[in-house]
């Protein structure tokens, strides 16, 4: 069986060995069996360095002294996924040039494993692969953190990945995974499918360290509140219509929040907006939520009363708008773009680097706003009885109607492209 297991791997490992000591013959016998516990621990490293995740678990299954020397080496990983209901388990391995996964498929047996504390002890329930799938059988609940723990002593990864499917579980089952993943090394934890109560997603972001990622693809109360939803460095609600605007309005420091379905229309996002360009306190990085079923995009609603600035040429509505405080060392630029479904993206950033270029033009189109709102107070005040100080007013107006009238010149001398805006 160990033969079996490595065997669909050794061509990659004959060329790495080609690769590593290209002056030593490298003709090697097929048949002839490659003693790969030989090699120097530095070699060692570099052949299995030219394996993919499944080729570095087989090999694993083979031996413990080989799963303790793979151990040591730590390969890198980008994301680690665990899919978990009661009737499968599946760890997706995602490494920079490919995507593979592991399939523990549960059965009825005699032979179920209670326990598993080395991967050679899944060496006869190995059964083959299929395309990107690496299938061992036989699995019982009581083993699902035995082989998360001996699958990731193999590997370093900076994100990990833990997936609940409700319809598939029940919710003590849940409930214990979840309180046992939460000692484990975790990032992101995702509940898909099936509903969940109130109390029960209560329960659940009481249980959830802010600082780790949330998504929510069950279906969640209308009537749901706590005050740690929008907390979440990431979160993710496939059903965001619980949420309101002073909700939105109440987010402080986070980095991705995406809604799949909301209540609001363009008349909200404008208020949500404008709330946003006074905000003293860093909101967000990146928002994403799609409008209310039929709502209808209107321009015009969605940029009233701000300052902003089109993208020329966009096939949708695509402008910047900037944030009109001075508390911070590079003041923020937001990004707002309509995409397919009525969706909304909205991402903000310093204004740093090349990004100064539409921060210059936001700013001057925010100076002669100023200024003519300035003139108009003055015109104002001309019109009251009693006016007093008329020429030192005069002057003032005609000084501000100078400033304005070479800052619109300014705007129509310089060179934008890619930008459209009205002066």
């Amino acid at each position: 069986m160990v033969w079996k297991i490595v065997k669909s791997s050794l061509h990659r490992v004959h060329k790495a060995i080609r690769m590593c000591f290209w002056n030593i013959d490298t003709s090697i016998p097929k048949h002839k069996p490659f003693l790969i516990l030989k090699l120097p621990l530095v070699p060692f490293k570099l052949v299995t360095e030219f394996m993919d995740s499944n080729e570095i678990i087989k090999l694993s299954m083979c031996s413990y002294r080989l799963e303790y020397f793979l151990r040591l080496s730590k390969y890198k990983l980008k994301n680690l996924n665990v899919h978990l209901s009661d009737k499968r388990l599946r760890y997706d391995l995602s490494q920079s040039n490919n995507f593979l996964s592991i399939l523990f498929r549960k059965q009825k047996s005699e032979k179920q494993l209670e326990s598993v504390s080395k991967m050679q002890q899944l060496c006869e329930r190995y059964y083959g692969e299929d395309y990107t799938f690496l299938k061992i059988e036989h699995f019982s609940s009581n083993t699902v953190f035995d082989l998360f723990k001996c699958i990731s002593a193999l590997f370093s990864c900076p994100s990990v990945r833990w997936n609940f499917y409700l319809d598939e579980m029940n919710t003590e089952t849940m409930m214990h995974y979840l309180n046992l993943s939460l000692a484990e090394k975790c990032t992101w934890f995702s509940f898909m499918r099936g509903n969940l109560s109130t109390p029960l997603l209560t329960e659940l972001i009481d249980k959830i360290p802010v600082s780790k990622r949330l998504e929510i693809g069950s279906d969640i109360p209308i009537d749901f509140k706590h005050p740690n939803a929008l907390k979440f460095y990431i979160t993710k609600y496939n059903n965001g219509r619980w949420i309101t605007l002073d909700d939105l309005k109440s987010i402080r420091n986070i980095g991705w929040i995406q809604l799949k379905s909301t209540i609001f229309d363009c008349s909200d996002v404008n208020q949500f907006l404008k709330y946003w360009v006074n905000c003293e306190e860093d909101m967000m990085e990146l928002l994403e939520l799609n409008l209310r079923e039929g709502a209808i995009i209107d321009e015009d609603v969605l940029t009233d009363q701000l300052i902003t600035v089109h993208v020329e040429g966009a096939s949708s509505t695509d402008f910047f708008i900037k944030n009109i405080c001075e508390w911070f060392d590079h003041p923020p630029t937001g990004h707002v773009e309509i995409g397919e479904d009525n969706s909304i993206g909205f991402s903000t950033w310093e204004a740093i680097g090349k990004r100064t270029h539409v921060f210059g033009i936001l700013e001057l189109l925010e100076r002669k706003k100023e200024l003519e709102d300035e003139i108009s107070m003055i015109e104002i005040r001309e019109n009251q009885a009693g006016f007093a100080n008329f020429s030192e007013e005069m002057r003032q107006k005609n000084y501000k109607y100078e400033e304005l009238r070479r800052l619109e010149i300014s705007l129509i001398e310089q060179d934008h492209p890619g930008y459209r805006f009205e002066i």
